[in-house]
């Protein structure tokens, strides 16, 4: 699937690959490490669309809220955006799950 997405204003194409190199190609920089959906070193909210992240080490409750890591999330649908936020937003709302 191909969507188009917004993440730090910048309007980007997604094309079957994480978000992370999509935003890296783009010359967008991204904090990140494992790429695998462990280190949580790459969150982000979404503001709208869907997107699935089916290997993200992210409680349900978290999901719900709208946190998405960058690294394994796919488009659902089109028009997704995103809002990067800090790593320590995540783990703290995380651990309270």
């Amino acid at each position: 699937m191909v969507a188009k997405c917004t993440l730090r204003s910048a309007s980007l194409f997604w094309v079957s690959r994480d978000m992370v190199d999509v935003a890296l190609d783009a010359g967008i920089d991204l904090r990140y490490d494992c790429k695998m959906g462990v280190c949580m070193m790459c969150p982000a909210k979404r503001v709208s669309g869907e997107v699935e992240q089916p290997n993200a080490m992210l409680s349900d409750d978290v999901v719900d809220q709208g946190f998405v890591l960058l690294c394994c999330s796919e488009p659902v649908n089109d028009d997704v955006k995103i809002t990067t936020v800090d790593e320590d937003e995540l783990l703290e709302v995380q651990l309270r799950a």
